[in-house]
């Protein structure tokens, strides 16, 4: 199944009735649903990249670890003696 949102981040050209025209530096997409953006912050614009692949590593390791019913304060971040 494809993912319905990406870490692209887009710039609004042109806004429509009921869709939009953005881009970004590789391409241009033309009547896009405004109800499939989702609209950030400038601030969240200038993370570091490395940043969010870490944050995205974390959160897909705590729903799998969860998903097996697995608590995280259970997990030793040492080896045992």
């Amino acid at each position: 199944m494809k993912r319905k949102y990406s870490s692209d981040i887009y710039t609004i050209i042109k806004v429509n009735k009921n869709s939009v025209d953005i881009e970004n530096d590789e391409v241009e997409l033309n009547g896009v649903k405004k109800t499939d953006i989702i609209i950030i912050q400038e601030s969240y614009n200038n993370k570091n990249v490395d940043h969010i692949k870490q944050v995205e590593k974390e959160h897909r390791t705590e729903r799998i670890l969860n998903s097996e019913g697995v608590d995280k304060s259970n997990i030793l971040s040492y080896t045992r003696r």
